[in-house]
């Protein structure tokens, strides 16, 4: 990976950070333009990040629990067995979702673990999803702003 980032020149900057994301982990590196070259500062941060799960989370809580305001179906109790039913098809929803326009809603058909046979519908504001996307990735966007400001803080410290 870094190999591939020599080959940059200082017009870029004489800092740069690289952002890398797998599974459940962003790692956020830097590096500086020393001796004509990139080469690595080694301070690296790691956030943890929970991807899309807190957006189907939050998208199965609002169908089965607008249903339970509706029917009365779970106690608390089975609430939590509902959800983690209903999680199977969170990514199917989120797909309906993202093909709607951001000031639309989308019709959501699902079932009830209680009884499959019996179909509901729920209309979903695209902006209930916008909204729960951003509460996922605010952790992420403050983390790469506190790591850009501590290490411009380093490098102008180190500069002076």
């Amino acid at each position: 990976l870094i190999a591939r980032y020599c080959n940059l020149r200082p017009e870029y900057g004489k800092q740069i950070v690289l952002v890398t994301a797998s599974g459940d982990k962003v790692q956020l590196s830097s590096m500086i333009y020393w001796n004509d070259e990139f080469v690595s500062c080694g301070n690296v941060e790691i956030i943890e990040y929970t991807g899309e799960d807190p957006v189907k989370m939050a998208l199965v809580q609002h169908i089965v629990d607008t249903n339970n305001r509706q029917t009365g179906f779970f106690t608390q109790e089975q609430l939590q067995r509902e959800y983690a039913y209903q999680m199977q098809y969170a990514t199917e929803w989120l797909d309906i979702a993202r093909k709607a326009k951001d000031d639309e809603s989308f019709l959501i058909t699902y079932h009830l673990s209680l009884d499959p046979r019996v179909s509901y519908q729920i209309n979903i504001r695209k902006s209930f999803i916008i909204t729960k996307q951003e509460e996922a990735a605010n952790p992420i966007i403050k983390g790469i702003s506190r790591y850009c400001n501590q290490i411009g803080a380093q490098y102008l410290s180190s500069s002076s």
